[in-house]
């Protein structure tokens, strides 16, 4: 039998929105600490990603239906569960940008590092499907969509930063 579900899909873009806003702090965090100019591309092309999917999902928020607020056992259960879920989740804290861009040799290993990322957090969202209710699954699965929709993208810029290599 599947947990009870815990989130509504309004939680579910309200996390979305975090994630991206926690990947947009990241990136700008790799984005400063490197004076590599074809790695500060990456990353400028990474943050404008995550704006771009925190948009998406603000987007996706704003046409949701209102929905009757899960009951919670104490005052702010929701919220402790969102922090729990998302904090650390998907991206380091933005200190951990100066350590990962030292393990970087060079863009590429920028955009693998990003794929990694993108597969991390499809695989959140993922678990988290089960957490909601059954009619609200979609909007679950449109979060995935976008995130894959990412991983192409960055598939594809490292198809051009090879060409540009050769």
């Amino acid at each position: 039998m599947p947990p009870h579900p815990v989130f509504r899909a309004t939680e579910l873009m309200d996390m979305a929105i975090r994630i991206e806003k926690q990947g947009q702090a990241f990136y700008q965090a790799c984005l400063s600490t490197t004076g590599n100019e074809r790695m500060r591309t990456v990353f400028g092309y990474l943050l404008k990603q995550e704006i771009e999917h925190a948009r998406v999902f603000s987007r996706m928020k704003a046409n949701l239906k209102p929905d009757q607020p899960l009951p919670e056992s104490y005052p702010g259960e929701l919220h402790h569960y969102l922090d729990a879920f998302v904090k650390g989740e998907i991206f380091d804290d933005p200190e951990a940008a100066e350590k990962l861009v030292q393990t970087l040799e060079d863009e590429e290993d920028a955009v693998e590092a990003a794929l990694d990322i993108e597969k991390q957090s499809i695989l959140f969202y993922s678990g988290i499907k089960s957490m909601i209710r059954r009619i609200e699954a979609e909007e679950v699965d449109r979060i995935i969509a976008e995130e894959h929709d990412h991983i192409r993208r960055l598939q594809s810029f490292r198809v051009a930063l090879r060409k540009q290599e050769s």
